[in-house]
């Protein structure tokens, strides 16, 4: 080849990775659309189109792969491309042609690498429609081009002088070729290597859409909203008073409402540059724009205005360090560390360019190609001198909903109204989410209130089903079993027992492994108006301790092989030397309130000792007839209930007093095979079981156990505690075709969970994390951030 060869410019470079990541879409396609709203003359138009063509040289810039490398040159070609010219009735049938024009893809290395066309409509008003891929143009070069077509088309109808083009992209290149070995680079690399000694979070707002594919797609879609010219000119004042550009006012603006759905307060946004230094640069076509990386930090108890004031301080220093390509920036980084992904996920860029010409009434479109690189693009933009911006959001459709960029833009726009009405707005003050939503937020998504008996203990309401089904097994271990009756009796004569005692309205303490000993045990405690304090037999002995003296527990109900774990001076009970038949049956049993404690439980604490918290009667009774509702009342004295919690965990609680207030039977797996998936999944098919808390950690294992299993009778699961995916979930949907799966989360003041969602639907999606859901009956839920604002929904807390 005897042409003049070059190398790609780091901005063509960075187009070149998209094309080969994406390649045959039409990602890296620009259009531009310039609609006269005069009368025409069509013909003079088109010669106006093709002088521009042919004597600006991008048009002529051909690629060539060679292996994997790519090289670019200017074809010597005399043939003048004339546009083609279409007639059509109006405007509004041009817009789905041009978008047609614009998502077409390119052949990378045809001889043309744009596509240009005429529209002339029936009032001879006329529209020029430029296509052309981002390795040669950008959008100020298809500004410029709308520019140069209006001039020439001037120049042709009045005879005057044609323009001149005096400036080659190919004087760029080599500017640059010369930057990349100059001291000026260096200082450039110092400059970023400081700023990114460490690398933060990068950040995305939230979306709706929970896919998760191997896959990934850059299909897009745009939506366009405007900012009025009062609200404009209130902008223009506040930053001229405080001395920042309205581009600074946004990042800031945009930056506050991403630092708070990310829950970030370091992160990076990335911002399109013109990178274009002088006028020359300004005056030439081709792909000049490039994107620097803006490192945002978002300090505590600052005012917005000082917050914006940093930004644009910020923004000053980045630009005079602009010129290093953003893909340098990365590969410095990743030579500390190679797992660094790209650093922004967001785009926001600025563009005020006035196409007008006082000649010709004529206004500029810009044309969506239908894809999208980063997660969300958001374009702030006036090409027509209207004195209003819109905002065009250009977004990942396998992400984010219409809704979602709907309710974006109006969280953007209610920040906006806050700070103009309140200059020294700090920004912990600020509301990112609308009174709408907020109303939505804290009562409409929490109207949960339900019917469920308030005013009856767990007692009595056990004692219920001991009415109904008194021969239907209640409990059973190892092969033994009680009957509801049974098990009934001798819970009544511990109870017996403890009155006697004078162990009343107190924490009495169960340290012992998992038996139907355990489960008589915390019914006596309950029956004799105590509170249950469940000790795990995995507790270390100063643990124990602790939790009993803390408690001021006077008696603790324990078993042969733990005794001697107790060393406190506290009332001990051995239960399995307990004789239920040696306590005198007209001793008679309180009627305890609903309000009263049922248990308490010892969590782990912040401050590295064990913190109890209790829950109430009432408490316990409303989760279990939430988790029944949630089953759709489908949880009865047919059901056989598996236990494998921990006593010392509250899900424990749930797996004992589900089944026992709706009358089913409950079946305890022994202490020694909980943690054996095998064994669990064996224990559930041996004893035809039908629901179950299964832990995440070992729910894929289970499930493929069970799979093997002819016939699964389980039907409904409990899962939750944290994040399960889809995939598992599916594997338990397709074991038994009436299976019910119930996601569940909340902290333990909560009541086991107070949140949840059902998940009774194979999903297909390839993966994605199960949503926790809404507030369970009588429960409320609030979304904050760190500093206890409401956040929106879809934020991760």
């Amino acid at each position: 080849m005897d042409k003049k060869v070059y190398n790609l410019t780091n901005p063509q470079k960075n187009i070149w990775n998209i094309e080969k990541y994406y390649s045959g879409t039409s990602i890296n396609n620009v259009g531009g659309s310039v609609y006269f709203k005069c009368p025409m003359d069509i013909s003079v138009l088109q010669q106006a189109v093709a002088n521009v063509i042919a004597n600006v040289d991008i048009f002529k810039l051909n690629f060539k792969i060679e292996g994997e490398n790519i090289i670019q040159f200017f074809t010597d070609s005399q043939e003048q491309y004339i546009p083609e010219i279409i007639e059509l009735n109006s405007l509004s049938q041009l817009y789905p042609i041009e978008e047609q024009m614009c998502q077409t893809p390119f052949a990378f290395e045809s001889n043309n690498l744009f596509n240009c066309k005429i529209f002339k409509f029936s009032d001879n008003t006329a529209a020029t429609v430029l296509i052309i891929h981002h390795i040669i143009s950008d959008s100020w070069t298809v500004g410029l081009f709308c520019k140069q077509i209006v001039q020439e088309y001037l120049n042709l109808t009045n005879s005057t002088n044609p323009i001149q083009y005096k400036y080659s992209y190919s004087d760029f290149i080599e500017k640059e070729q010369a930057y990349l070995s100059s001291p000026a680079c260096e200082n450039d690399k110092k400059y970023w290597d400081t700023v990114y000694e460490t690398v933060p979070e990068a950040a995305t707002i939230p979306g709706s859409i929970k896919k998760i594919s191997s896959k990934i797609s850059s299909i897009a879609d745009r939506q366009s909203y405007n900012i009025s010219r009062d609200v404009i000119e209130q902008i223009s004042i506040f930053c001229k008073d405080n001395r920042i550009s309205i581009y600074n006012f946004l990042v800031s603006i945009f930056s506050i409402y991403i630092g708070r759905v990310s829950n970030l307060d370091d992160f990076v946004i990335g911002t399109p540059i013109l990178n274009r230094l002088n006028f020359a640069d300004k005056q030439t076509s081709g792909m000049f724009v490039s994107t620097i990386p803006l490192r945002i930090s978002i300090p505590n108890n600052s005012s917005f205005i000082d917050f914006s004031k940093t930004i644009a301080q910020n923004c000053m220093s980045m630009l005079r360090h602009q010129k290093y390509p953003y893909q340098n920036i990365l590969e410095d980084i990743r030579k500390v560390d190679s797992t660094v992904p790209n650093l922004y996920n967001i785009v926001l860029s600025y563009q005020i360019t006035d196409t007008q010409n006082k000649d010709i009434d004529c206004e500029t479109h810009w044309i969506f190609n239908g894809n999208s690189a980063d997660d969300l693009q958001i374009h702030v933009t006036d090409y027509n001198n209207t004195g209003s911006l819109n905002i065009l959001y250009d977004y990942k459709t396998s992400k984010y909903s219409k809704k979602d960029i709907s309710d974006i833009h109006a969280r953007i726009c209610h920040i906006i109204e806050q700070i103009l009405a309140n200059n020294n707005i700090l920004l912990n003050d600020i509301d990112i989410v609308t009174e709408k939503e907020k109303h939505q937020l804290l009562y409409e998504f929490n109207d949960t209130a339900s019917d469920y008996p308030r005013d009856k203990t767990i007692i009595e309401l056990f004692e219920e089903q001991v009415n109904k089904v008194p021969d239907n097994i209640a409990v059973v271990f190892e092969g033994k079993s009680l009957t509801y009756k049974e098990l009934n009796e001798k819970a009544n004569q511990l109870a017996r027992y403890l009155i006697k005692n004078n162990i009343k309205n107190t924490f009495v303490a169960v340290y012992m492994h998992k038996s139907i000993f355990y489960i008589i045990s915390i019914l006596g405690i309950l029956k004799s108006n105590n509170i249950i304090l469940p000790l795990s037999s995995e507790y270390p002995q100063s643990r124990i301790t602790y939790m009993i003296e803390n408690s001021k527990s006077p008696m603790i109900i324990t078993e042969h092989s733990l005794l001697h774990n107790i060393t406190s001076s506290v009332g001990k009970l051995d239960i399995e030397d307990f004789n239920f038949l040696d306590i005198d049956f007209q001793i008679v049993l309180p009627k305890g309130a609903s309000s009263e404690l049922a248990y308490i439980i010892y969590t782990s604490g912040t401050t590295g000792k064990p913190k109890a918290v209790s829950i109430s009667n009432r408490a316990l009774v409303n989760h279990v007839f939430g988790i029944q509702s949630r089953f759709e009342n489908t949880i009865n004295n047919n059901d056989r209930c598996l236990s494998i919690a921990n006593i010392s965990f509250d899900a424990c609680m749930q797996e004992i007093f589900i089944p026992l207030l709706c009358g089913a039977s409950l079946y305890l797996l022994d202490d020694s095979s909980i943690y054996n998936p095998k064994s669990i999944s064996e224990y559930i098919i041996q004893n035809n079981l039908t629901f179950a808390f299964i832990p995440p950690t070992i729910l894929e294992t289970i499930a493929e156990h069970l799979s093997v299993s002819q016939a699964v009778s389980l039907n409904k699961l409990l899962v939750g505690v944290q994040s399960i995916y889809n995939i598992t979930l599916n594997k338990f949907l397709l074991l038994n075709s009436n299976m019910k799966i119930h996601n569940g989360y909340g902290p333990t003041e909560a009541t086991i969970c107070c949140i949840s969602t059902m998940y009774n639907e194979i999903n297909d999606i390839e993966r994605f994390v199960i949503p926790i859901g809404q507030p369970m009956a009588n429960c409320k839920a609030y979304i904050l951030s760190k500093d206890e604002n409401i956040q929106p929904l879809n934020t991760p807390r």
